[in-house]
């Protein structure tokens, strides 16, 4: 599975060599990443999003929640690793 996620990394990265605006290619490049567990890389590609005043307020929300996702989870394993000392 995760082959195919960064297989599609790879062609939407393509892509923004081209169109570096495209807001649709941006998005789902980070939902790709967050997809295959690349939180960090999500986590940047969406916060570059929010910048843009030309994202849709649907698609802000979509990364408000994908975003809110990564904080959980994030925030999880910065708890275990405090309770493992």
């Amino acid at each position: 599975m995760f082959k195919k996620y960064h297989d599609a990394i790879i062609a939407y990265e393509r892509v923004l060599f081209e169109k570096p605006d495209s807001i649709r290619t941006k998005f789902e490049m980070g939902r790709s990443y967050f997809l295959s567990n690349s939180l960090s890389n999500a986590q940047s590609i969406f916060k570059d999003l929010k910048q843009n005043p030309k994202v849709p307020s649907s698609v802000l929300r979509n990364i408000d929640k994908y975003l809110e996702v990564i904080d959980d989870k994030t925030e999880k394993h910065t708890l275990n690793g405090i309770f493992l000392l």
